[in-house]
């Protein structure tokens, strides 16, 4: 089984560090996903179950606790609850987070006005609110000319004031004046019909003001106990303007009431006690819990101090997009950014029925900051699980690169100590990390496979003088004889023999320069050679056929294709590697053994085959037959023998693109030689 090469090892350590935050980030981002849709479920179930409490309870969504009678929307007025304790005096600071829902009343809300040539400057706005059993108010009036009372006067229509008219718990109309000599405390009477004179002449304090100047008008800010309003909550107020301080003539009357409905009354619009006992059970710090009615004013609010947001805390319509859905009797879950964005709110809205009408919704809010704050904990957790394993990472890399830096720097000593300063080949086979299954230990093998393949041929250079020598010393030593003969009897009969055998050793001689320098000369020259198309069937077939004649005593026989396998290359020298071939086959089988050329082709290759029995060749011998000036013939023929002819065998074979290979036969006691030569490109 093939192992992973330390490339590859490296690539996954460096895949799985990079992996790990990013399934970390991946699991947390799910799970935070999961836990939202968890928490809407469970909103949605919440708030449900408190619009099961509500439903058909229609006296709780009155225009006022305790009541169901239904009051012109115009005429309604919105009283807020007050979170922090009103001091009255005459300054709009406790009211800032609500002067944005302030009231205007103006040309429209006009009930008197002495003369038609009269501007319309008079005008105001109006904030009511209600904590602890008293109903606050705030009136910011635009007069450009201020008239206060004269302590001369009994009348108290002539100057600038402002009149309070409710319905009392038992039904009697009151009627009240708010006046003053200039900045500060109020006084306030309760006055006939007229406006015009005190009931009793007395003032009264339950009911308490300040007045304060500001540039173009006045403030007005003042105190009423609520138990004075009757069970429908019902009042209306007046701005009385006087501009000249001589005359003192009433100029203009502004109401909360536009003059078409003169005489009526405004509904104050407060949330419901009944609903928030109802709620109170119900209560959460992280949640906020409002009841609207189908006017989408809200009409009870319970949590919500530790919600960013704090749902309907100081409005008196929702939204909308909050309340729409549910009040067209649909349940719905929406999201809201909160402040600054830094978390999602979350907003679960249910309709409350009386039979199949809505008449109202309850609304459930809850933020995402446990979530949020589990996310980061969590992530905290992975930031410091990754730091870890990182360090533990970064250490296993410093540890590997430690141990493959001495296992290198090992092999380096090994391989440097192999070969000497004269190149010689001391060691073939290294042993450091020979069994190693990783790209050190293929380097490993791979350099003592170069070593052994350098000694074979540093082998081969010193063999060369010890061959020549003895082949070259037979045919002078032969010749030597021969000339000493002659020099001592060549007058004697039978003198041309010493001749012809000198003749034969310088011919043995030729023949070892001639392939001394065709294994010299065979790389250039196969450079040289061009390359052209030839039938490889059809040559080793009449090659065969020659070679029987010329060796008639020998069995040379062909099996394969007459023709028709093509290949690039040069058919001359595709007969010097059959006739390197076929000398070796001749020299190592008996006589009476046949030698065969087999030839098979399949789509891509060619693969020709020679076949003889004979003597094994043992392995040491059969890494070393190609290296040439190795010779390992058992008998003498007479012949020069260098070992060079498979080597020049071999060099052909490799110009076609082909491989030759020599192995022993597996079926008899022989060797087989195989030519692969790749086919060509087209076929003629």
């Amino acid at each position: 089984m093939k192992r992973l090469g330390l490339g590859g090892r490296l690539l996954l350590f460096s895949s799985v560090l990079l992996a790990i935050p990013w399934l970390g980030y991946r699991y947390i981002e799910e799970m935070k996903e999961f836990l939202l849709e968890g928490q809407q479920e469970a909103q949605l179930l919440a708030a449900g179950a408190v619009a099961t409490v509500l439903h058909d309870r229609t006296d709780l969504f009155g225009p006022a606790a305790g009541t169901s009678a239904a009051a012109p929307e115009d005429h309604t007025l919105y009283v807020y609850p007050l979170q922090t304790v009103i001091e009255l005096d005459g300054y709009s600071s406790d009211w800032e987070s609500l002067l944005a829902r302030s009231e205007t009343f103006g040309e429209r809300y006009r009930l008197f006005s002495r003369s038609e040539a009269v501007n319309g400057s008079l005008s105001f706005s109006l904030l009511l609110g209600e904590r602890a059993g008293s109903l606050y108010g705030l009136l910011r009036v635009n007069d450009a000319q201020l008239v206060y009372r004269h302590p001369g006067y009994q009348r108290l229509d002539t100057s600038d004031q402002v009149r309070l008219m409710l319905v009392s718990p038992d039904g009697r109309i009151g009627r009240f004046v708010l006046v003053t000599e200039g900045q500060g405390n109020v006084s306030v009477y309760e006055v006939q019909d007229n406006w015009q004179y005190p009931l009793t002449g007395q003032a009264l304090f339950d009911l308490a003001g300040v007045w304060r100047e500001r540039s173009g008008g006045y403030d007005l800010e003042f105190r009423l106990p609520a138990d004075w309003l009757g069970p429908e909550r019902r009042l209306m107020l007046s701005v009385v303007d006087v501009n000249d301080a001589q005359e003192r003539a009433v100029e203009t009357v502004v109401a909360t009431v536009p003059k078409q409905s003169s005489g009526e009354f405004n509904r104050l619009m407060l949330r419901s006690p009944e609903l928030a006992r109802i709620l109170q059970g119900l209560g959460r710090a992280d949640a906020a819990i409002c009841v609207v009615d189908a006017q989408r004013r809200v009409r009870a609010v319970l949590g919500g101090r530790a919600v960013a947001g704090d749902l309907c805390a100081d409005t008196d319509r929702v939204g909308r997009e909050l309340a729409a859905d549910a009040l067209a009797g649909q349940e719905k879950v929406m999201q809201r950014a909160g402040v600054g964005n830094a978390e999602t709110l979350m907003v679960a809205a249910h309709p409350v029925y009386a039979g199949s009408e809505v008449i109202g919704a309850v609304l459930v809010e809850k933020n995402s900051a446990h979530i949020l704050s589990l996310q980061r904990h969590t992530l905290s957790r992975v930031a410091v699980a990754t730091l870890l394993v990182l360090l533990l990472v970064v250490a296993g890399l410093l540890l590997f690169g430690t141990w493959l830096a001495v296992r290198i720097r090992r092999l380096r000593r090994e391989a440097a100590a192999a070969i000497d300063l004269d190149g010689r080949v001391l060691k073939a086979a290294l042993e450091s990390d020979r069994t190693a299954h990783d790209d050190l230990g293929e380097l490993s093998r791979g350099i003592s496979d170069l070593l052994a393949r350098l000694q074979r041929y540093t082998g081969f250079l010193e063999s060369v003088p010890r061959t020549l020598r003895h082949e070259i010393l037979n045919p002078v030593n032969t010749i030597s004889m021969s000339l000493q003969r002659l020099a001592g009897g060549g007058h004697q009969a039978g003198g041309e023999m010493p001749i012809r055998t000198a003749e034969q050793a310088t011919r043995q001689l030729e023949r070892i320069v001639h392939s001394l320098t065709e294994a010299a000369h065979i790389e250039g020259a196969l450079r040289e050679d061009h390359d052209e198309l030839f039938d490889l069937a059809a040559l080793v077939s009449e090659y065969v056929a020659n070679s029987s004649r010329l060796h008639p005593d020998r069995l040379l026989a062909y099996a394969g294709p007459a023709a028709g396998v093509w290949v690039a290359g040069g058919d001359l020298r595709m007969v010097q590697l059959l006739d390197k071939i076929k000398d070796n086959a001749l020299d190592f089988s008996p006589l009476d053994a046949e030698i065969r050329f087999e030839l098979k082709s399949d789509a891509q290759r060619a693969l020709l085959s020679v076949l003889n029995e004979g003597p094994r060749i043992p392995e040491p011998v059969l890494q070393a037959l190609f290296v040439g000036m190795e010779s390992h013939r058992l008998h003498n023929d007479g012949a020069p023998h260098l070992g060079i002819g498979l080597y020049i065998a071999k060099r052909i074979a490799q110009h076609h693109g082909g491989e030759l290979t020599v192995a022993n036969r597996a079926d008899v006691s022989g060797v087989r030689v195989d030519l692969s030569l790749p086919l060509a490109g087209e076929e003629r």
